[in-house]
């Protein structure tokens, strides 16, 4: 089994971690907002509470919706990689499967 390149894992390492981090913005903003909105009163709103109260929610919708961003932007980006025929250029490499997704693997 070939050891991937190291530019290469850099690449694919910086490309998943800035998709996680893109999804999970996407998935956490919208969740945090609706529960803070529909469970804090408006006086609450406009009385200073939205800070402490977004202290207290962010952490636990971030925490549960890590794994499932992790998981989405790791398909967004080898569907995108094979889309490109990327995939096929590094199996041309005699690259295995395991070592093309090794960097994903350790994003994870």
């Amino acid at each position: 089994m070939e050891q991937t390149p190291r530019i290469l894992s850099i690449y694919l390492g910086r490309r998943v971690l800035l998709t996680t981090f893109v999804v999970q913005v996407a998935l956490t903003i919208p969740v945090v907002l609706s529960a803070l909105f529909h469970q804090l009163p408006p006086a609450a709103l406009r009385g200073g509470l939205l800070g402490p109260a977004l202290v207290g929610t962010l952490p636990t919708v971030t925490y549960i919706a890590l794994p499932i961003s992790v998981g989405v932007a790791a398909a967004l980006e080898f569907s995108r990689m094979s889309s490109e025929g990327m995939v096929a250029v590094l199996y041309s490499l005699r690259l295995s499967a395991w070592s093309i997704a090794r960097p994903a693997i350790v994003c994870a």
